[in-house]
């Protein structure tokens, strides 16, 4: 738990460097500006990939196929959505790792790795909300 929030008000002490140094070299409505365009490239950004991962996802479900790949896609898509909208260059920059194709599959297989591991492991465990046969 310590170490969470170390984390955190390093994230948070660091973000808002980078904002006062942005804000001191290119003033504070270009700095705004600059966080504002970024925000609705993101925005744009996620609602054209997540449309394509519904419709994966959709094909998938047609064929009666679970879709492990597009969910994990659309984790991925909605973190560096997350990331785009809190105010900063330093989670936008991370954002956007989340949102290129390239870096996103490089997340995927990190996390499909761990996953595997998990389950392996008897990590995780599932319920079903349906009635039972």
């Amino acid at each position: 738990m310590k170490k969470t929030l170390i984390l955190i008000l390093l994230y948070v002490f660091a973000e808002l460097s980078v904002l006062v140094y942005f804000g001191r070299v290119l003033g504070v409505l270009y700095t705004f500006l600059l966080l504002l365009a970024g925000a609705f490239l993101g925005i744009w950004t996620v609602k054209r990939q997540g449309l394509s991962v519904v419709r994966r996802i959709r094909n998938d479900l047609d064929q009666r196929k679970i879709p492990g790949e597009p969910l994990i896609d659309g984790a991925c898509i909605l973190i560096g959505a997350f990331l785009f909208l809190l105010p900063g260059f330093i989670s936008d920059l991370a954002g956007l790792l989340f949102l290129v194709p390239s870096f996103r599959f490089l997340i995927k297989k990190r996390i499909s790795r761990w996953l595997k591991k998990r389950i392996d492991r008897g990590g995780f465990w599932f319920a079903s909300l349906g009635r039972r046969r």
